[in-house]
Formats: structure tokens, C-alpha cells, sequence
């Protein structure tokens, strides 16, 4: 059975100025079967479901600017692994569809090699 549509949380580890490492978290749905990543979040009024997620990066002040950074790194992480992902899932597709024609033609090639013995035919 494929997977068609799955939501990932990764963890992004970042050093604050005081040596102190805490994950920011981002989730991403990978639908395979549309080729499509979404930055998602937990939807609070609906448990175990996910929302679309929007980024504000206005009217925020300079004391925001670091963490913004990490966040976008954060993203960058999370949207490359996902990335990562789905490119896996094509190609193992793409090599079971390949793996699929070559039984094909070996069937096609037996039912030839069978009917050219009947025939006397090499």
C-alpha cells in the first residue's frame, strides 16, 4: 500500500546566547501522490489535525530579528528533509514502475522464445 499524504515533525536545535539549546519545531504534510510540501501546525480546536501555518514577519522589533533567523533555518531544515523525502518516494515509484516493465518484457520474451520452439524457430 503507498503512502499518500503524511505529516512530519522536525526538530531544529539552536544555541542561544547562553549555551542553552531548545528545539523549534516545525511540521510539514508531504502529499507524495501531488508532489506537494505544506508548512503545517497543530490545529487547537480539532486534536490530532493540522492547519496551514502563517509567518508574521511584520511590525516585529529588532529584538525579534535573532529569532526569526532561527526560525528560518529552522524552516530551511525542515523544508530540505521533506524535500528529501519525497524525492525518495519518487524515485522508489519510479523504480517499481521500472521493475514492473522489465517483468513485463521478460514474460513477453518467454512467450516469443515459447512459441519459436513450437515452431521450430530459434
Amino acid at each position: 500500500m503507498k503512502i499518500l499524504k503524511e505529516t512530519v515533525e522536525f526538530e531544529y536545535f539552536q544555541e542561544d546566547e547562553k549555551g542553552f539549546t531548545s528545539p523549534i519545531k516545525i511540521f510539514v504534510k508531504i502529499d507524495y501522490s501531488n508532489n506537494r510540501i505544506d508548512i503545517v501546525e497543530p490545529d487547537p480546536t480539532r486534536k490530532g489535525n493540522f492547519r496551514k501555518k502563517d509567518y508574521t514577519f511584520i511590525n516585529r522589533g529588532a529584538e525579534f530579528m535573532k529569532s526569526w533567523l532561527n526560525i528560518l533555518e529552522a524552516l530551511q531544515f525542515a523544508i530540505r528533509s521533506a524535500k528529501s523525502k519525497l524525492e525518495d518516494y519518487q524515485k522508489k515509484i519510479q523504480d517499481e514502475k521500472n521493475d514492473d516493465v522489465t517483468q513485463i518484457l521478460l514474460q513477453a520474451t518467454k512467450i516469443v522464445e515459447n512459441k519459436n520452439k513450437k515452431h521450430g524457430k530459434k
